[in-house]
């Protein structure tokens, strides 16, 4: 082994120092080079004497396989030198400079920050399709960083669902020069703050609602299915569930209170056409504006079905 490394030592110096009479360019080998494409050219490596026509070629000769992004390749000058000795435009060329060259591929960087960045962009780019509040991620988990080739950079962001806010990762899809280049997945949550409704003490089912009974609090919307955002959409509403104390008002927690309760007396108009007649009545179930209940007539002393119309009056037809 000592006998062939020496033997190969022995071939780089003759190369260098036995230039051909007729030698026209001089290589000279740097210690160390950086690159940008997939392919090292040997002007990439190596300083030529001339920029003419023939030395331009000669640099765009290609000698070996750029490292992979963000790595390192070592030549050996010699082995170039011999690769290249059958090649025509490396004909009469002096070689020199250094046995060895640590070739490094020239990339761009991608850190777990640029990666949170390029989400919380996507995600303001796409405020019109989520609910108001402050938008945030949270809980990413994300590599802690990569290597693409250098280049134009782009990409495009695809969450795991089509409504994003239920989204727990994203994909992030990565171009260099308009080619795709890498691809990696983004894991986290969103969260969406805003001021919701809030129980402030324990809210017993079948309560009308009333002011002292409910809070403003921020919180993450996404955790909850359909809050209420405003006071006044929930003081004199009806609990038609107990809301513990602390826990957030959904809109299916409340429904509009009665406007008739059951032993109201009654308005009964009665119409068909342009005809309308009134008698009394008393209501025997409660409802709402649109409900249909029973209602005693006071005149007939018979049970009939009429529809709420408003506070103490109702409706039939015949």
């Amino acid at each position: 082994m000592k006998y062939i490394l020496g033997l190969s030592h022995s071939i780089f110096l003759l190369l260098l120092l036995v230039a051909p009479a007729s030698a026209t360019l001089t290589v000279t080998f740097t210690e160390q080079a950086t690159v940008t494409g997939d392919k090292i050219l040997l002007g990439d490596i190596a300083h030529i004497s001339s920029t003419d026509q023939a030395g331009q070629a000669l640099g765009r000769l290609v000698i070996a396989n750029s490292p992979a992004p963000g790595q390192k390749k070592t030549l050996q000058t010699p082995l170039v030198i011999t690769s290249l000795r059958n090649n025509p435009q490396a004909a009469d060329v002096h070689w020199t400079g250094t046995r060895e060259v640590v070739v490094q591929r020239r990339t761009i960087k991608i850190t777990a920050d640029q990666l949170y960045q390029i989400i919380a962009q996507f995600l303001a780019d796409n405020k019109q399709r989520l609910p108001n509040g402050d938008i945030r991620f949270t809980s990413m988990r994300a590599p802690a960083e990569f290597f693409l080739p250098y280049g134009e950079l782009s990409w495009r962001v695809t969450p795991s669902r089509p409504t994003i806010v239920d989204s727990s990762s994203f994909s992030i899809f990565f171009k260099v020069d308009g080619k795709p280049a890498n691809n990696c997945t983004v894991r986290g949550r969103i969260e969406i703050l805003t001021d919701i409704a809030v129980a402030a003490d324990t809210i017993r089912k079948g309560t009308v609602i009333k002011a002292e009974q409910i809070i403003m609090k921020r919180k993450n919307i996404v955790a909850a299915d359909h809050p209420v955002y405003r006071p006044e959409d929930v003081i004199g509403m009806q609990a038609v569930r107990t809301i513990g104390s602390g826990k957030v008002v959904e809109q299916d927690h409340i429904t509009a209170p009665p406007v008739i309760a059951s032993g109201d007396m009654v308005k009964v108009i009665a119409g068909k056409g342009h005809l309308r007649i009134s008698t009394k009545g008393v209501a025997r179930s409660a409802g709402i504006i649109g409900d249909t209940i029973r209602v005693k007539n006071m005149r007939s002393n018979k049970l009939i079905y009429a529809r709420v119309e408003g506070p103490g009056m109702v409706s039939v037809e015949f």
